[in-house]
């Protein structure tokens, strides 16, 4: 009969299949060599420097939770392919601007990764008035299994059944400058399966021999993934909007949950508009490549 041990082993064997030669090429050039990028993207260690909203106790307990959670996982949902698509996603939706050119990627502490199931926050910032019209919490992950993707949007389904949404205990803003604790915010998963990873993988590296530092941001701030990920998030707003509308008790009282609906209308509301600026600025090829990848993650009817 089969032992834990071995169950757990399996389990490590198939998420821990060995990178492509690309992916393991971009592994080692971008993820290894880029050491301080990587560091700007976890704040872990600045979460002691938020005793302007928690006691050092409090915050001490949170790192010593998130800290254990580390242990008990072994980070066996954190492999190198599972950081590539992490650090590709930061990186690109940052420095390519995949979420429109007014918006800002902050990263999540180890804390809110584990507990709220958030690795980044994107930020629009209103050009008018300097502040934050409205702000998105993102999980990314790689998986071709449905059952671990809908454990992730049963996080998501609980926040609606609530009308909590997703809550952001650690949060620097960049808009701001000052830390914050987000509430009702939507929150979205973005899904690599391994082969379309190690596909982008490759055109990363190609990037990589034929481009300056200056111009691989221009270069991949129309790849196709921009709009698999502007699409899938839409999509998964639209559902979560419908999902929340058809509940008894809002079905019962309209008015209940008005905040919650109202910032996922608006968040809708702005990735629709960069949807549609990225389907025009897109090959036709590339519009087909990514919805070429969509047809294989449906979020459809999965909350």
């Amino acid at each position: 009969m089969p032992t834990p041990e071995k169950i757990y082993m399996n389990k490590r064997s198939v998420n821990d299949a060995p990178l492509s030669s690309s992916g393991q090429a971009f592994y080692n050039w971008y993820l290894k060599n880029d050491r301080d990028d990587r560091r700007r993207f976890n704040i872990m260690e600045d979460m002691d420097e938020f005793t302007d909203l928690y006691t050092q106790d409090e915050i001490i307990k949170d790192k010593q939770w998130a800290q254990e959670q580390d242990f008990r996982q072994n980070r066996k949902d954190f492999t190198e392919r599972a950081e590539i698509a992490e650090y590709v996603m930061k990186i690109f939706a940052r420095d390519s601007e995949w979420f429109g050119d007014d918006s800002i990627i902050a990263p999540t502490s180890k804390y809110d990764d584990y507990k709220n199931g958030t690795d980044f926050v994107v930020e629009w910032e209103n050009p008018e008035t300097g502040e934050r019209d409205i702000a998105l919490a993102v999980d990314v992950t790689v998986t071709s299994t449905r059952s671990v993707l809908q454990d992730k949007l049963n996080k998501t389904k609980k926040g609606l059944e609530n009308g909590t949404l997703t809550k952001i205990k650690y949060f620097n803003s960049e808009i701001y400058g000052s830390h914050e604790k987000l509430s009702l915010t939507p929150r979205v998963i973005i899904v690599f399966n391994k082969n379309d990873l190690d596909s982008l993988c490759e055109e990363l590296v190609n990037y990589t021999k034929n481009t300056t530092d200056s111009t691989f941001f221009n270069q991949t701030r129309d790849h196709y993934m921009s709009l698999f990920v502007l699409k899938t998030t839409k999509t998964q707003l639209e559902e979560q909007l419908g999902y929340i509308g058809n509940l008894e008790l809002v079905k019962q009282n309209p008015g209940l949950y008005s905040d919650a609906k109202h910032s996922i209308q608006r968040t809708l509301e702005k990735v629709s508009q960069e949807l549609k600026k990225k389907e025009k600025s897109l090959s036709e090829e590339k519009v087909q490549q990514a919805y070429n990848i969509l047809e294989k993650v449906n979020f459809s009817n999965m909350l």
